[in-house]
């Protein structure tokens, strides 16, 4: 039987210097990630990129697969704040304004940080707490799930449940498909647009 990969840190930094070494290590993890790759990532790289010794990597971290749960739960904790600030911002009086403040959530949302992101969805193991990124789909679906139960006498599904979960699970797979080969039509708004009207069609027809 393999060995079990150790995915949590080793002690939590509590003094000020301590603080900067383990953001030092971080924040070098992250370059290293998005430069070489995840199978190409090391602690000695990340070391030696942060400017400490392996012995003090190790302080805080017992392997690389540590390091980017930390880098992971970061990741994941600054897209909850920004699903949770923005969610309650809008709230149109129409499907269209509704579903489309909900898009350029999602969209916003894969805005942070997208080269590390998309390292985490498509090199790094799911293994420990490394799942944890992608709980923010049900977080999201949630928030379309409420949306539509506000006006079910006008949507063309019956099953709200089941159509949040596609709708979500839609405009994340096309929104990180934008984010690898057309990264342009995330700044420029047409993303957002053309996703509303996708939307819209499949909830209540395309006459809308």
């Amino acid at each position: 039987m393999a060995p079990k990969i150790r995915t949590k840190p080793r002690k939590r930094p509590l003094q000020a210097r301590s603080v900067e070494t383990v953001e030092a290590i971080l924040t070098a993890a992250a370059r290293i990630l998005v430069k070489d790759g995840y199978d190409a990532t090391t602690t000695n790289k990340i070391a030696t990129k942060a400017g400490v010794s392996i012995g003090s990597l190790y302080q805080y971290f017992p392997s690389k697969e540590s390091i980017v749960a930390a880098l992971v739960e970061r990741h994941r904790t600054e897209m909850h704040r920004v699903i949770a600030a923005r969610l309650g911002q809008h709230q149109g009086h129409s499907i269209r304004e509704n579903v489309r403040a909900l898009l350029e959530v999602v969209v916003e949302v894969k805005r942070l940080d997208p080269k590390l992101h998309r390292v985490f969805v498509e090199q790094v193991p799911r293994i420990g707490e490394l799942p944890a990124i992608f709980d923010v789909n049900q977080q999201l679906a949630v928030a379309i799930t409420a949306v539509l139960e506000s006006r079910p006498e006008k949507l063309r599904p019956k099953n709200l449940d089941l159509a949040s979960y596609v709708l979500v699970n839609t405009v994340l797979a096309v929104t990180h498909a934008v984010l690898v080969e057309r990264p342009e039509n995330l700044e420029d708004g047409s993303l957002v647009e053309e996703l509303t009207d996708l939307a819209v069609a499949y909830l209540v027809g395309a006459e809308h």
